[in-house]
This record gives C-alpha cells, structure tokens and sequence, in this order.
C-alpha cells in the first residue's frame, strides 16, 4: 500500500493504520478482516494507477508481488489444512524476504519498517510450521500436575495452522 502513494515516510501512519483496523476487525463477526484488507490492498493499486504510477517499474513489482501473495494465501486457505498450513507458512517467509530485499534496496518502504516486517513474517512463518507439531506432540499426552489434569493453550491457531488472532 505504501508503494501505491510513493511516500515512504507513511510507513509507520500506515502500518499503524492497518494493524488498528484489523483489530477492530477482529471485534466483530460480520466481515472478514483478510477481505478488508485484500480491498485495502486492491485500492492502493487503483490509487497508484491513477496517479499514473503503471509505467513505473517498481510500482508494477510491488503489484507482482502482491498478486503472488495473495494467491499464496487464498491457495493455502482452499487447501487441506495440514498442507495449507504449509502453503501459508511459505508465504509469510517470502515475505519477510521480500522485505529484506526492499531492506537492502532501500526502496518501498522505511528501513525500519521493512526490517520489523521482516523478523515479524520470518517469525509467524516458523510458528506455522513448528508450533503445530509441538501442539500436537503435547496434545497426544495429556498433561498432568500432581495427578491433576492440567488445561493446554491453544495458541490462536485456526484449522489450518493460520493465527487467529493476528
């Protein structure tokens, strides 16, 4: 979205923005927060091509990019959830290189916003992948204290080993 008004000094205004509206999202049940933002998204590129930014290489990289990862994430939704949990998993890392490439570019976005970005995305994108197992592994013995049966956290994760909360 950042790429679409060219202003990398709105990262944080923007950053800020979308987290907040994904959290009142979350509030209600009428919406779902993913569709918002997906429409989000499409309208900063409506806004950038009206601005006439389509002859610009780097906006038509961003676009690329975030039609690969949105097909990402719808894919590994309508997939499995074992498997699209995996698919997802492999779209949050993309991502956080992606953000590492726009790091060392410097281009896109604030260094510091793309740096946070990336450790948050490295860092969901392994949850995925090793929290679920280690759920699982806790889950097939029941946890006991002093003969006690002991209450197990469920960690947010949906079905497919999505985060719920995020």
């Amino acid at each position: 979205m950042i790429a679409a008004v060219a202003r990398r000094s709105w990262t944080r205004s923007v950053l800020v923005g979308v987290i907040g509206l994904f959290v009142l999202l979350r509030l209600q049940d009428r919406v779902e927060p993913a569709v918002v933002l997906m429409a989000l998204a499409l309208a900063a590129v409506l806004w950038g091509a009206a601005r006439g930014r389509l002859v610009q290489p780097s906006f038509l990289l961003q676009v690329a990019g975030l039609v690969a990862f949105a097909a990402l994430a719808i894919s590994g939704f309508l997939l499995a959830p074992d498997v699209g949990r995996y698919v997802i998993a492999a779209g949050w890392f993309a991502h956080g290189l992606w953000d590492l490439a726009h790091l060392r570019a410097d281009s896109g976005v604030a260094r510091t916003g793309a740096e946070r970005c990336a450790v948050v995305d490295v860092a969901i994108a392994v949850q995925l992948v090793v929290l679920p197992r280690w759920c699982r592994r806790f889950a097939a013995t029941p946890a006991t204290a002093n003969g006690h049966a002991v209450r197990t956290w469920s960690f947010g994760l949906m079905s497919n080993g999505a985060p719920s909360g995020l």
